[in-house]
């Protein structure tokens, strides 16, 4: 009697879900998607490295290489710090200015405008007008 009721509970909660047939690899594969994704961790490590800045702790991205050992000759897996090349500069006027990129390429906002200008370095890496984007 049980398992009939329990059976019957959940047909009727079955029936109340927004049911779909897309996959997680499905969505994830697409590339805009990727790129999405791939710039989404590119912003993370520059709102990183900020903050590393503004404190005086430097951000030291790490990542595996293969690397030859001097000793023995043999290929070994190891961590090595990951260069990180800041996407801001200071100007003249002590303005922080932003130029995004992607890859190695500068991401024009707008035509002829390759920077944006931030303000200064205040409390906080990330503006209060900047929404969490994550």
């Amino acid at each position: 009697m049980i398992s009939v009721l329990s059976e019957v509970n959940i047909q009727e909660v079955l029936e109340k879900l927004s049911l779909s047939n897309k996959t997680r690899a499905a969505i994830l594969t697409s590339s805009e998607t990727r790129a999405r994704m791939k710039m989404l961790d590119a912003i993370d490590i520059q709102i990183a490295v900020a903050e590393g800045d503004r404190t005086g702790e430097p951000y030291i991205k790490r990542s595996w290489q293969y690397v030859t050992d001097d000793e023995t000759g043999e290929r070994v897996k190891k961590e090595v710090p990951f260069r990180i090349r800041r996407w801001w500069w200071k100007d003249a006027n002590g303005q922080i200015m932003l130029d995004v990129r992607y890859g190695n390429c500068s991401i024009n906002p707008k035509a002829g405008k390759i920077a944006i200008g931030v303000g200064e370095m205040g409390t906080s890496a990330r503006p209060s007008s900047c929404p969490q984007m994550r």
